[in-house]
């Protein structure tokens, strides 16, 4: 039994530069990955809570045709339950032939 834990000290010394290699090389990865599972509870909620506070709609409706959405469409849509506010937008690209692109937005505030 003494010679079996001879050679395995003589392993451990004679492999020491390739065990503090391994270790080292280790080390960042095991950082990197607990790094990572700290920061995912913080970045969860990160999305929503910023769209919330930005007041962002949760659902666009886009018109097929150039006339829009007619307003018996937009009472039924604003008549939902779950709708707290319908706010009809028109959204045009402008672009001639020496003037640069412009988005033109119109809306019509309803109250």
């Amino acid at each position: 039994m003494k010679a079996y834990f001879k050679t395995i000290l003589r392993s451990f010394v004679g492999n020491a530069a390739k065990l503090i290699s391994l270790t080292v090389i280790m080390f960042p990865g095991v950082a990197f990955v607990s790094g990572l599972g700290t920061l995912s509870p913080t970045v969860e909620g990160s999305p929503e809570n910023y769209l919330a506070a930005s007041d962002v709609p949760d659902l666009t409706v886009k018109a097929g045709s150039a006339d829009g959405i007619p307003e018996e469409q937009l009472e039924a849509i604003a008549g939902q339950e779950y709708v707290s506010d319908v706010l009809p937008l028109t959204v045009m690209d402008v672009q001639g032939e020496k003037t640069p692109a412009y988005m033109c937005w119109t809306s019509s505030f309803r109250g």
